[in-house]
């Protein structure tokens, strides 16, 4: 991502100077017209741009990271503030990241991958020693074993773009969250068997949205068309995608320090990962959404 900084940072500042003044109008007054916004020695847009940058890069540690950019790229960040500061500020990204993310979906094309996948937050036999998450994180069982964490949800279209994603506890049901990520999908929804209910099927069916999963061995009249079977046999690509987010965006690692930088950590590898997908032709798509047309204060409650 390192040699698309100017493209990327382009991007991120066309973005911010949309974002920031719409989000200031509804921030609380305090006093006489005095705002909850310190002005701050570093932009937004430079904010942005560095934690993007960090989930692409080869460095797993962020202050490595941090200092390498005070070295080696200082004309380009001449303003950067020390580290500990830096840190301080990243919180207050939350949510220009959770609308950024908004804008980077793609749209439906009639054909989605639903699937979940443990995010974890320090090895299983680490769990009561974990004080960062304490009475947060929870332990579950996936079909890779136990671990203690939480879950993210993803969804894509055939190419393997975002089209919605979802966070929760480890022991949230996979299919609590299912009909809030189906707000604007169509067509067929492919998922596994833990997404199987009669109820929430029936439900998207009245929404225009086919639910195609495998049946158990215990059920019957299970009968699936060659177009459901096709899809099934394609299932792979939202798995593919979870891959590259936990090792190409670095979604998952057990270095936090705070609950906020958990949160921080995965909004920018999922927007690194829309970034990072089919970079030749993200980069108009992104353009042509950044008036934030849609843009509602609800999505920060998303």
């Amino acid at each position: 991502m390192l040699h698309r900084l100017d493209e990327l940072y382009y991007i991120v500042d066309n973005f911010c100077k949309e974002f920031e003044p719409r989000y200031k109008k509804y921030l609380i007054n305090i006093g006489k017209n005095k705002l909850r916004d310190r002005k701050t020695q570093v932009s937004l847009s430079e904010i942005l741009c560095l934690m993007i940058i960090f989930q692409s890069s080869r460095i797993r540690d962020f202050k490595a990271f941090y200092y390498f950019i005070q070295r080696e790229l200082k004309s380009a960040f001449p303003k950067l503030c020390s580290y500990q500061r830096f840190i301080e500020l990243m919180p207050r990204a939350i949510p220009a990241l959770i609308v950024l993310l908004n804008c980077l979906y793609e749209s439906c094309d009639g054909s989605s991958f639903i699937d979940s996948s443990a995010i974890k937050v320090c090895h299983i036999k680490r769990e009561k020693r974990n004080r960062v998450f304490k009475g947060i994180a929870k332990k579950a069982k996936s079909s890779m074993g136990w671990y203690f964490g939480f879950k993210l949800h993803v969804m894509v279209n055939k190419k393997g773009e975002l089209l919605a994603a979802n966070f929760s506890m480890a022991d949230v049901d996979d299919r609590k969250g299912l009909i809030n990520m189906c707000k604007n999908i169509f067509g067929d929804v492919v998922g596994d068997r833990g997404y199987i209910s009669e109820n929430i099927k029936s439900n998207l069916k009245q929404q225009g949205i086919n639910l195609i999963t495998r049946g158990r061995k215990n059920m019957k009249n299970h009968q699936l068309t060659a177009r459901e079977k096709s899809l099934l046999c394609a299932r792979n690509i939202v798995e593919t995608v979870i891959g590259q987010l936990k090792h190409g965006c670095q979604i998952e690692h057990t270095r936090h320090r705070s609950q906020s930088g958990l949160i921080v950590n995965i909004l920018c590898a999922l927007i690194c990962y829309c970034f990072y997908h089919h970079k030749q032709q993200k980069s108009a798509f992104i353009l042509q959404n950044l008036p934030l047309k849609n843009y509602e204060p609800s999505l920060l409650l998303a």
